[in-house]
This record gives C-alpha cells, structure tokens and sequence, in this order.
C-alpha cells in the first residue's frame, strides 16, 4: 500500500535538510518522488519543480552512497547485497545462485532483465549494473 502524503507540501520541511543523509531519508525521498510523479501524470504540473528539486537530491545522494566509478556489474551487485544484508540466495527471484555467483566474480554479466530486477530490488538505476 502506498504511502499517504499531505495534499499541502510544506517546501520548509526540505530547506533545512538539502541533502540526504542515510538510507532511511533515502528511502522516504524515493516514495516521495513517487508521489510527486503521480500528481504530475494526474495533469498537476505546478508540481513539476519539486519533483525536480526532490529528484536532484536522490541523484545526489546515490552519486555519493553509490559510486560508478571504477566498479563493475558484479562489485555492484556485492555492494548493494552487503548493504542490505543480503546472500546470493536472496536474490533467487532475479537468478539462481549459481549466475549471481557467476555475475559477481565477474564471469557473467547481467542480463537486461536481471539489470531491470536489481535496480527495482535495490530502487536505484538500471545503470549501476552496466
């Protein structure tokens, strides 16, 4: 079920936190966005600039959390399953052990689907398994 936000956006609520500092604000700020995106697709473009606003926090927080750099597919995959607690097990959803292995010593790659369901699993961009 989805979060319930106030019709009435206090803007203050943000001007003293400019930036993400952890997972959970993380987290809130990513349903927010979700929020946000559904009032614009109901034709709310007022809405538009805050969505931009709460979308340049998010990328700023992952570019920090979640570097690219000198990372690959499988580093990544590590990274996000040691964040969240994960063993390759629980990511039978997405593959069996065996190409989660496989991905994460770099033998394999993902595939488009496998990038698709990390990203959705992990909420973050499809690029950071590329």
């Amino acid at each position: 079920m989805r979060a319930q936000f106030k019709e009435e956006i206090n803007v203050s609520t943000f001007m003293g936190n400019l930036t993400i500092s952890n997972e959970q604000e993380y987290e809130e700020r990513l349903k927010y966005v979700e929020h946000l995106m559904d009032r614009a697709n109901g034709g709310e473009e007022a809405i538009l600039p805050l969505l931009r606003f709460v979308s340049g926090l998010i990328e700023e927080y992952e570019d920090r959390v979640y570097p690219l750099e000198n990372s690959t597919p499988g580093r990544m995959v590590a990274f996000f399953m040691e964040q969240h607690g994960h063993k390759q097990k629980d990511l039978s959803d997405i593959a069996p052990q065996s190409v989660i292995s496989e991905i994460i010593n770099g033998r394999r790659v993902p595939t488009t689907e496998q990038v698709k369901k990390l990203s959705l699993k992990y909420h973050t961009n499809p690029a950071v398994f590329l």
